[in-house]
């Protein structure tokens, strides 16, 4: 009997088999569920359709807001807030002002949008909610290897309560934790607490935000009344510690309402330890009319400020007297600090004057600069230009990169931003230091390894009178010593007023080796070298800076770079 054989499969056919299933189903699986699969794409787009969704809906508020505004004015973050809850609804959105910007954070997706007051929206923005177990007390124990930690509002209000209180820090340590903005929740861990008291000085105890965003807002810290009147140094907390801000921001310090003649008006009152590594960014100051001088940072620096920078937008709007971006009288060091803001200030005062970094110098600034645009406009009626004494005097528009006055040592220092001053009489405009010396009383200081590219723009208003005129000078009006310095900013009026372009040179006791840009000068002056555009942008230029600060017993410091200061020699910090 011969029995049929029956075919059957192999094992290494099925264990093919089964390795191409596996493939087939690996394939299937990876073009479902890998990086460029269909369930990604899919989550991808239904991501960017809600991202455009959002987007529109910021947009269409938005310009609601500019329409009900007729295109005029700011558009504010409550009536943001108010049509976008019109359109997506109660509660699904949250709206901050940082600055003149809107922070727009969609409550369900967690997105945040940040649009300006041109209507362009980018994604991202604002400040990180702050984690803080204990708000209101400081962690750490002071010491270098755990110091004071800042990590919300409330413990910066109860920081300048302490000092307020009398409390030095002398040797003591204090850090800022995390970015921190007065005018956003998220730098709150409560903005609606009422615990901390009447901080803006208003009369009244209302929530902690709006405390700090009315009114005369935060303060000072070292003042523990924003109303008194300093009689004596007896009213005025020193701190003395080391306050190292890690490179944090602090934002949109806000002061509202007239202070008395003699009051402070900064973050600090007086500083005689160290405040280093520190941002601030964004300030809107109004009604500020102490004539001891306004400033954003501290208003006596008896110690060291390192490192630290202005950025963002400063709005100064009525103000009186003075204001220096970094301190308003610089009694010790202040050392690698820039003021990268653009500054806009009005005021109906005789005598109005912005400095970049200090309004008064009495020691040293070394390896600072000014790199925002200035503009100050000068608000009088006619009736009080007739009161006005002649210029050259402290009365009028001033502008300065640097410093308004130098009775010490600027060095290393220099300024790129466009300066405007527009004045009802007159107009001074210097990129370095004005240090007006129209009398044998005046001091004035020196100025070395310095220069200036930006351009001055001086207007005079009212032309009814004979001493009405421009003031310019790359440099400094009148110094005690000037050297190695150079200038390639040009000068322009907007009419016919009288001019003087350098005539402090004539009062400097010293002038070597100031060197400015070929036809900018309107006459020649001996003392000034002429360049050419080619020359001031050569390694022999360079090599020729240098040399001459090594004669000064300074270590050069110039360099070039095509791709920096237009190729014209810069200062390496």
């Amino acid at each position: 009997v011969h029995m049929k054989k029956e075919k059957g499969i192999t094992l290494i056919a099925l264990v093919v088999t089964i390795v191409v299933l596996i493939i087939l189903a690996g394939v299937s699986i990876s073009m479902l569920t890998g990086e460029n699969g269909i369930v990604n794409q899919a989550s991808e787009a239904k991501e960017e359709n809600e991202i455009s969704t959002e987007k529109e809906m910021v947009n269409l508020s938005y310009n609601a807001c500019r329409t009900q505004n007729n295109y005029q004015g700011l558009v504010t973050s409550d009536k943001m807030q108010e049509e976008l809850d019109n359109l997506a609804g109660d509660g699904k959105t949250t709206v901050e002002a940082d600055g003149e910007n809107l922070v727009i954070e969609f409550t369900d997706s967690k997105r945040v949008y940040t649009i300006n007051q041109n209507g362009e929206i980018s994604e991202g923005g604002g400040i990180e909610k702050v984690e803080d177990s204990i708000p209101g007390i400081l962690d750490g124990d002071g010491s270098q290897s755990n110091p004071y930690k800042i990590s919300s509002i409330e413990d910066l209000v109860a920081f300048k309560k302490s000092v307020n209180g009398g409390n030095t820090y002398e040797n003591q340590y204090i850090i800022l934790d995390t970015d921190l903005s007065f005018t956003s929740d998220s730098s709150y861990v409560d903005p609606t607490r009422t615990d901390m008291g009447d901080i803006n000085g208003d009369g009244k105890t209302e929530q902690l935000k709006t405390e700090l965003t009315t009114g005369l807002g935060f303060g000072t810290i070292g003042l523990a009344n924003n109303f008194s009147i300093i009689e004596d140094d007896s009213q005025v907390q020193t701190f003395a510690g080391d306050f190292d801000g890690k490179n944090h921001k602090l934002k949109n310090y806000i002061i509202d309402g007239t202070l008395q003649e003699n009051s402070y008006s900064g973050l600090f009152a007086e500083n005689q330890g160290t405040i280093k590594d520190f941002i601030m960014e964004n300030a809107n100051l109004i009604n500020v009319n102490n004539s001891m001088g306004t400033t954003l940072l501290c208003v006596i620096n008896n110690g060291t400020i390192e490192n630290c920078k202005l950025t963002g937008k400063i709005n100064l709007e009525n103000i009186i007297n003075i204001f220096g971006g970094i301190c308003v009288d610089n009694l010790e060091t202040i050392s690698k600090c820039e003021n990268q803001a653009n500054i806009h200030a009005t005021g109906n005062s005789g005598t109005l004057i912005v400095a970049g970094i200090c309004a008064y110098n009495e020691n040293i600034i070394t390896l600072s600069s000014n790199i925002g645009n200035i503009t100050v406009t000068q608000q009088l009626q006619e009736s009080q230009i007739e009161t006005m004494a002649t210029p050259g005097t402290d009365e009028g528009v001033m502008v300065t990169g640097i410093s308004y006055t130098n009775a010490g040592t600027i060095e290393f220092c220099y300024n790129t931003g466009s300066l405007e001053g527009i004045g009802k009489k007159s107009s001074l405009l210097t990129g370095i230091a004005i240090n007006v010396q129209w009398n044998a009383n005046t001091i004035a200081g020196k100025i070395y390894n310095c220069y200036n590219t930006g351009n001055l723009k001086s207007e005079c208003l009212y032309e009814g009178w004979e001493f009405t005129g421009s003031g310019f000078a790359g440099i400094s009006m009148c110094s005690l010593e000037i050297s190695n310095c150079y200038n390639t900013g040009k000068f322009e009026t907007e009419n016919e007023t009288k001019v003087e372009v350098e005539d402090g040179i004539n009062k400097c006791d010293s002038v070597t080796n100031y060197y400015y840009l070929e036809n900018i000068l309107p006459q020649e002056i001996d003392s000034i070298t002429e360049m050419t555009e080619q020359d001031m942008k050569s390694d022999n230029f360079v090599n020729t800076l240098n040399t001459n600060a090594e004669q000064l017993g300074k270590e050069g410091r110039f360099i070039r770079d095509d791709n920096q200061n237009n190729g014209y020699p810069i200062i390496e910090k």
